[in-house]
């Protein structure tokens, strides 16, 4: 283990995740649990918060939000699915055909996994 120094090994370590770490602390060597942190993060448990700078409807901005995670499910299927990595263009009609190409890919997987249709799977585009 990379960690190790001297025969030992530091909790804070063994606990990568920060969601955890801000509630144990060390003292004399030993993992100390707060339980008066746990106690006070509990009372935000099931609340989601959005703060922005917009003055547009409140409603209209969640809503908004909440569409986010088509955008992110597109990236998802063109990074992971398509396999598709950077390319480097430089000239406009290169890049207008790449961004056609990669949406056409998107397109063709998202509408043949909809309801009804035959699955296209990725590598058979």
């Amino acid at each position: 283990m990379k960690k190790v120094k001297n025969g030992k090994i530091r909790i804070k370590d063994l606990i990568p995740n920060y969601g955890s770490k801000k509630f144990i602390s060390i003292e004399s060597g030993k993992a100390i649990v707060n339980e008066e942190k746990i106690e006070e993060s509990s009372r935000w448990d099931g609340l989601h918060g959005v703060i922005t700078n917009s003055d547009k409807n409140p409603t209209d901005m969640l809503s908004r939000y909440r569409e986010l995670w088509r955008i992110e499910e597109a990236f998802r299927i063109s990074k992971h699915d398509l396999k598709m990595r950077p390319i480097y263009h430089w000239a406009p009609e290169r890049i207008k055909a790449h961004i056609a190409y990669v949406f056409l890919g998107i397109y063709l997987v998202k509408t043949s996994s909809a309801p009804g249709s035959h699955p296209v799977h990725a590598h058979e585009l």
